[in-house]
């Protein structure tokens, strides 16, 4: 009984707000490394993006892409996509537009 309470706070922990700013309760930690997960996993996956070009940085929900893009449009389609990942805040865009 005991494990699952306690298991059932460290899962509504994750969800709080981000009330210190420079510090991460292990919950937000989580989240963070959890939206990292499934930005990089999108990138990837997507055959136009070259996802391994892009760096993904997360702190408090806040996403920095950084890297090269071959195009303004893969740029923005990777912007979009880190954007709709739930827990996302805000994208910084520091891509690269590069050519072949």
């Amino acid at each position: 009984m005991f494990t699952a309470l306690a298991l059932a706070a460290s899962m509504f922990a994750g969800c709080q707000a981000y009330e210190r700013p420079g510090e991460r309760t292990v919950g937000e930690l989580t989240d963070d490394v959890a939206i990292h997960a499934v930005i990089k996993r999108r990138l990837v996956a997507d055959p136009q993006l070259e996802g391994l070009r892009i760096n993904v940085d997360v702190h408090q929900g806040e996403v920095r892409l950084s890297g090269r893009v071959a195009s303004e449009s893969l740029r923005a389609k990777a912007v979009r996509l880190a954007g709709t990942v739930r827990g996302v805040v805000r994208v910084q865009d520091h891509l690269h537009i590069v050519t072949r």
